[in-house]
């Protein structure tokens, strides 16, 4: 998927940069990188370019949570809505982020945390994994536990959507 962010430019706009005082050294904002735009402009919109080469899309915790503070993705039903143009975007939610089953996909709140009386010994991961598959070896090669951690929002938009917006060869160098 590629996006453009476009502002809006206020008259005699002029970007401000994080930089170090002369005399002390300090930077002006000391919870940004040296550089950092100090006064950005305001978002105007966000621009679609392309879907990419299929319909399933993970996006990031830190990308949705800046998306919904800007305002033009929401999150609600089983659905990721992303504000853009030529026109909104609507993904099924397959998986946010948590913890999850590996052999039947149950979504297992808490799975790292211990079963009460087995401190040090059993998470509650381990317990469903038992007593839901038992003697059953995970199906992720990745995750011998048999359950695992997923840290984005794996979604997937619907196949007209995705093919008419979808990444297209151009036969051009990038």
């Amino acid at each position: 998927m590629l996006l453009k962010r476009c502002f809006k430019l206020p008259e005699n706009w002029a970007p401000v940069r994080n930089a170090r005082d002369g005399a002390t050294g300090a930077l002006k904002d000391v919870k940004k990188p040296e550089g950092a735009l100090l006064n950005p402009p305001p978002l105007d919109h966000i621009e679609l370019r392309h879907t990419g080469t299929n319909p399933e899309q993970n996006f990031s915790t830190g990308l949705v949570e800046a998306a919904l503070v800007e305002g033009w993705m929401s999150i609600g039903a089983g659905k990721v809505v992303l504000q853009v143009k030529p026109e909104p975007l609507t993904y099924t939610l397959k998986r946010g982020p948590g913890y999850y089953c590996c052999h039947c996909g149950e979504r297992i709140p808490d799975a790292n945390q211990f079963v009460p009386g087995q401190e040090g010994k059993v998470t509650v991961g381990m317990k469903h994994v038992a007593e839901a598959h038992p003697n059953t070896p995970s199906p992720d090669p990745g995750n011998l536990s048999g359950y695992c951690r997923v840290n984005s929002y794996e979604c997937v938009l619907d196949e007209k959507t995705h093919a008419k917006f979808r990444f297209k060869r151009t036969g051009r160098a990038h």
